[in-house]
């Protein structure tokens, strides 16, 4: 009896948070008319710290460790910022490319702009402030970008190639010869449920640098968080490792695991082990990527040295005892 009634209270708690979460979301709305109105940018990172921060605090007042705390802010913050999002009706996007890649950035684009997607066809390129190359970096999406170059002038062209030192210098030239603005970008995730919050990488050339800011803005509107890097050399030296060395890792485990008979959906598998298989088993759904990287990326052999270097390194300390010095590292 006692406990029907506590459940009962329980019940009435929640839905007053649940009105309370409404009543957050009609003014989100509101405010995001505001922000609409007066052209300013949605989200606020600012803002978001400094109450992401009183609500840690606040919850950890009443005895809610900070983890569970963020998590329950961050969910809230997150859709109340959602909800101000609305598609701006003057920026239209024409994605070339409708593989998996082209998918993702027309759900993630479609919130913020008018988005179409596009194989590579003749298309009516003037009708769109910017186009988004999500093709490989191929001979056949260069010539593309030959062919409707003459019609970009005052627009920004922008590439996903996963490799860009070898296409960059290419396509910057076209854009200086041919007045359009032109930006490398690339998602640093997958085909993921919700990808908010997730980071993309931006590389504008010299003829990108003008639009930058509008591209930057543009993708934290639509949830991401852009990070600019200054080169595409750069780019390529940080993703041999962030990437190609962590393929190669993964795959080895994988190969591994398979020649032990322990699979992805084996029972033995860790908590840990758990999330290294879905890893895994992303990297073997893109593999031909996983491969391209390898292929193209100029830094990829240094990376697979430098891992085979590290890994030995860390046998040497296993055989010293010292396995603790890669925590204080």
């Amino acid at each position: 009896m006692i406990l029907t009634q506590l459940r009962r209270e329980i019940d009435e708690i929640d839905s007053e948070i649940i009105r309370l979460i409404g009543r957050r979301l009609m003014v989100a709305r509101e405010i995001g008319e505001v922000k609409y109105k007066l052209n300013i940018p949605v989200v606020n990172h600012d803002r978001e710290e400094e109450v992401l921060v009183r609500w840690v605090r606040e919850l950890g007042k009443m005895g809610i460790e900070a983890s569970s705390a963020f998590k329950i802010a961050k969910s809230i913050i997150e859709a109340t910022t959602k909800v101000q999002v609305k598609p701006r009706p003057n920026l239209k996007i024409l994605i070339v490319g409708s593989g998996r890649v082209g998918k993702i950035l027309n759900d993630i684009l479609s919130t913020v702009a008018v988005v179409e997607v596009s194989d590579m066809k003749p298309t009516d390129v003037e009708r769109f402030n910017m186009v988004i190359m999500a093709t490989k970096p191929s001979d056949e999406a260069l010539n593309y970008i030959r062919g409707i170059s003459g019609r970009l002038r005052g627009r920004v062209l922008m590439d996903v190639f996963s490799v860009k030192s070898s296409v960059f210098k290419v396509i910057e030239e076209e854009s200086l010869r041919e007045g359009f603005g032109y930006i490398s970008i690339h998602p640093l995730f997958g085909n993921i449920p919700d990808p908010w919050g997730e980071t993309i990488i931006v590389i504008p050339s010299r003829t990108g640098l003008g639009h930058l800011q509008a591209v930057v803005g543009m993708f934290e509107e639509a949830g991401l968080r852009p990070i600019v890097l200054e080169s595409p050399e750069e780019h390529d030296r940080l993703m041999a490792y962030v990437q190609a060395s962590h393929h190669i890792a993964l795959l080895a485990l994988y190969l591994l695991l398979r020649r032990v008979g322990v699979g992805p959906q084996s029972p033995l598998l860790t908590y840990s082990l758990k999330h290294t298989m879905r890893a895994i088993e992303r990297a073997l759904e893109q593999i031909d990527v996983v491969e391209e990287i390898q292929l193209k990326n100029p830094y990829s052999p240094m990376a697979r040295r430098d891992l085979e270097e590290a890994l030995k390194e860390v046998y040497r300390l296993i055989e010293e005892g010292r396995l603790r010095e890669v925590a204080e590292v």
